[in-house]
């Protein structure tokens, strides 16, 4: 926050990226005089914070005031709020949006007329975090009172006519700024009624399993006062909110602040996962996509590939975990398993990952096929890891494998030797029995040989406690 008035602010969903509204007084190109203008500026995370924030260039602040933003997932489409005035000195805000090409922005795209009418005012959008719905306010006629929300779907590539959100959150007062949570199932939003401590309060609908939206709740003192607070949004892992008040002791009038959002308030998990995929060489693979696996519901969830990078938010429940699997023709089979407690993954999280071409006489390991000192019982994430590689033998339908088993240095050298076989025979009983003919998988054991850790402590004996795969024929 600066000396000067800023609001409406937002941050991207991978947590990189701000934009918000200044307002200052500055001189006008065409006048000597000063006048008061809104000013739409983006601000870059540098060192884990975010700096003071510029005016955006072109096509951006050109003689008209903006903001009132919301950016998809993968940064590539920005929606914001522009208002101009008409030949007959109404000022006018609709709806645009514009692409990130490359780093630069494309020229302003309009909706169509049925969303953003000229006899209206249409602002404040908010994307989902799958891209198709946009929720955002609007004063127009037909409403149940001054300012209503409204939300559009993209359906086949054409935005849908708007669709008042109802009385669950309307009323006949005014709502406005809407953020829609990254989970895609909570709203929040500014309203004036519910009711209020004064003025605009901040309030959080769920959205149910059949897509109706709950009784607003109002978040609560002491955010919301006997003043206006309005342009509430919440950081991807649900911990923080931000949002714009004036009665604060900050540096300007209105200044953005945040705090710790509490619990009952939360929208639901989020795992967001950004990075590149790309061969051994760091080229660029065509027609990829990972498999994101709900491991409590079984729901999967696939992501597509563009260009070498992927981008992806899920919703999911506290206790589910997630298998992450990569199936391409002519490379090696790639897994990922993140846990449900695995703090590492709370907030929005950078997975590169590397795909192995496939050759004769290579070997190659699938994480997580562990087993406990002196068994060879595959566990129920073994199992899951091992049905998904079935399905990518199915794809990979030439490939001939040899599974081979490995052991840790405790317990007698020869009983090693025949636990690591029958620990290779169960791993080749479990592909079978997923519809992979015998003749493709062959099994070996090889006992405490052959050690990738020095078996020093548990950690590096269950590494060594692992299965191998070598490409007999491809």
């Amino acid at each position: 926050s600066t000396e000067f008035d800023e609001y409406l602010p937002i941050i991207s969903p991978d947590q990189e990226l701000s934009f918000f509204t200044r307002r200052l007084e500055k001189k006008s190109k065409q006048s000597i005089t000063s006048i008061i203008v809104e000013e739409f500026t983006w601000s870059k995370k540098e060192n884990k914070t975010f700096e003071v924030g510029i005016a955006l260039d072109y096509p951006f602040n050109m003689e008209s005031n903006e903001g009132g933003a919301s950016i998809t997932i993968d940064n590539k489409i920005l929606y914001y709020t522009k208002c101009s005035l008409t030949p007959g000195g109404y000022k006018n805000c609709d709806i645009y949006y514009v692409f990130n090409q490359d780093g630069s922005w494309s020229e302003v795209q309009t909706f169509s007329k049925n969303i953003s009418k000229i006899d209206s005012w249409e602002s404040q959008p908010t994307v989902s975090s799958d891209g198709k719905t946009i929720i955002f306010a609007s004063d127009r006629k037909g409403g149940y009172g001054k300012i209503d929300l409204y939300e559009i779907q993209l359906l086949n590539g054409v935005w849908t006519a708007s669709r008042n959100l109802g009385s669950n959150i309307n009323s006949s007062e005014n709502e406005k700024s809407p953020y829609l949570h990254t989970d895609g199932k909570t709203l929040f939003f500014a309203s004036q009624n519910f009711p209020t401590l004064g003025g605009f309060d901040i309030f959080y609908s769920r959205k149910d399993s059949l897509g109706n939206w709950g009784k607003p709740q109002n978040i609560g003192y002491p955010i919301n006062s006997v003043a206006d607070e309005i342009s509430l949004f919440v950081s991807t892992d649900g911990n923080t909110a931000y949002f714009a008040s004036n009665h604060l002791d900050g540096v300007g009038g209105w200044d953005i602040y945040s705090f710790s959002l509490h619990d009952g308030a939360k929208p639901e998990r989020v795992l967001f996962l950004k990075g590149e995929l790309m061969d051994e060489n760091g080229l660029v693979l065509e027609d990829v996509e990972l498999e994101i696996k709900n491991l409590k519901t079984n729901k999967v969830t696939t992501v597509k590939v563009d260009a070498g990078t992927y981008v992806s938010a899920l919703t999911l429940e506290d206790d589910a975990d997630v298998l992450i699997t990569v199936k391409k023709e002519g490379f090696a089979f790639n897994s990922t398993f993140i846990a449900s407690d695995d703090t590492s993954f709370v907030t929005p999280t950078e997975l590169n990952i590397e795909l192995q071409s496939l050759e004769k006489g290579k070997s190659f390991n699938i994480s997580n096929i562990f087993f406990s000192t002196n068994s060879y019982e595959i566990n129920d994430l073994a199992q899951e890891i091992l049905i998904e590689f079935s399905s990518y033998l199915k794809l990979n339908n030439s490939l001939v494998i040899e599974v081979n088993g490995f052991t840790d240095d405790i317990g007698d050298f020869n009983d090693n030797q025949i636990l690591s076989e029958n620990r290779a025979s169960a791993v080749r009983d479990l592909i079978l029995t997923n519809g992979i003919s015998a003749d493709r998988i062959k099994f070996n054991g090889f006992g405490e040989l052959y050690p990738i850790e020095p078996n020093k402590d548990e950690k590096s004996r269950g590494a060594n406690r692992r299965t191998e795969f070598k490409i007999i024929r491809k």
